[in-house]
């Protein structure tokens, strides 16, 4: 759900057991509303202070794009990526895996 129209970074939080190399074979997919980003994630920002994370994993954040959406509401949003698994069900062979999508409103 979206609170206020205006443009919005995209953010692809992962969980990782390497920070310096995700491991994703090729592009993740984004759509929201009208959007469509496509975009390999690297890691851009390792967050290392979040609580909820426990060892072996680490968060690293992916900027994705960008996106805008004219007036509020809910929209759609997709991910499709080799990465996806069902929380819970992570393997640490697997070595990243999404955690979430964070959309962060960008100031003009």
């Amino acid at each position: 759900v979206v609170e206020k129209p205006g443009r919005y970074d995209v953010w692809l939080s992962s969980l990782t057991c390497d920070t310096s190399n995700l491991g994703f074979r090729g592009n993740v997919t984004i759509t929201a509303g009208d959007a469509r980003l496509e975009k390999r994630p690297v890691g851009d920002e390792i967050i290392t202070d979040d609580k909820d994370i426990k060892s072996p994993w680490f968060r690293a954040d992916s900027h994705m794009g960008s996106v805008f959406f004219s007036e509020p509401g809910e929209y759609q949003v997709q991910v499709i990526s080799d990465k996806v698994v069902r929380p819970g069900k992570a393997d640490i062979k697997e070595r990243t895996r999404i955690n979430s999508l964070i959309l962060k409103p960008t100031v003009n």
